[in-house]
């Protein structure tokens, strides 16, 4: 059960940041969110997990296109994988 919840941390975050905030803040906080679990999995175990790897870099790749150019149209691509 923990793992599970760690590996939502970020979509959990993301979902709550974008009620009340809007899209570009919810992208911002599941970038930093999934940032913070992967140097968390590195510290904490002395690795990361390639899946993990794999979704930051899309979630920071979509995400940070999202944020320059201030189109949410990049983030939902990410939903649609």
């Amino acid at each position: 059960m923990n793992k599970f919840l760690f590996d939502l941390f970020p979509v959990i975050l993301f979902f709550i940041a974008f009620k009340f905030f809007g899209i570009f803040t919810a992208t911002a906080v599941a970038i930093l969110a999934t940032l913070g679990q992967i140097i968390y999995s590195k510290l904490r175990h002395g690795k990361v997990e390639k899946m993990l790897l794999v979704s930051g870099a899309i979630i920071g790749l979509l995400g940070g296109i999202t944020l320059i150019l201030h189109d949410k149209s990049y983030i939902m691509w990410m939903f649609s994988f």
